[in-house]
């Protein structure tokens, strides 16, 4: 709270699922604000946010509305979380299949459920530096995508090139919606080579 002073700062919560793990929370923060005014020390509370990496939080975004400033996916527990398989076990990571319409129904509606509150939505998490995954996040109106700093230079020229994709996860398969992707990622590449 200290460094908020003149900084762009914000504060997130991890593997959060229920309300009252917010509330408590926000307990620990009131007592660092307490310790901060008995010091004298200058303070700023920043935006406080929560990862949506498991489905029940996702469910219970309405219910979040009045206790946080915004929101971010981890895709990458949130995934192993709504197939309950570990993509790094040898066993069953032929499960892994990011690419799923059901996985990519469940972060539209965690997009569209952040929208409605009027709070902004963003990404962390393997999922958001793929390419053809960034086409997908962009469409369904992701507001901020977190990646590797490589990474960058390349998301900010596709975004400055690509439309938005109507797609119905509810009558796609999987190997159609990956069509789709390539389709529409060869394209933006083939805009940008020339």
């Amino acid at each position: 709270m200290r460094a908020s002073i003149g900084n762009n700062i914000h504060m997130m919560f991890p593997m959060v699922d229920l309300v009252e793990e917010v509330i408590e929370a926000k307990k620990l923060v009131k007592e660092a604000v307490e310790e901060l005014e008995k010091e004298g020390k200058e303070y700023k509370i920043p935006p406080i946010g929560i990862m949506l990496e498991t489905p029940i939080s996702i469910l219970n975004i309405n219910r979040f509305a009045d206790f946080v400033d915004f929101f971010s996916l981890g895709t990458n527990d949130l995934f192993q979380y709504t197939f309950a398989v570990d993509r790094t076990n040898e066993k069953v990571s032929y499960l892994y299949r990011p690419y799923h319409p059901a996985f990519w129904d469940l972060i539209k509606e965690a997009i569209d459920s952040v929208h409605k509150i009027g709070k902004w939505i963003g990404i962390c998490g393997e999922l958001g530096g793929d390419l053809r995954a960034f086409l997908l996040l962009y469409s369904l109106g992701i507001d901020e995508v977190s990646v590797a700093p490589l990474k960058i230079p390349i998301l900010k020229l596709l975004s400055s090139k690509i439309a938005k994709i109507d797609v119905s996860f509810d009558s796609l398969q999987e190997d159609e919606l990956l069509e789709v992707l390539d389709k529409h990622y060869q394209k933006i590449m083939e805009e940008i080579v020339s």
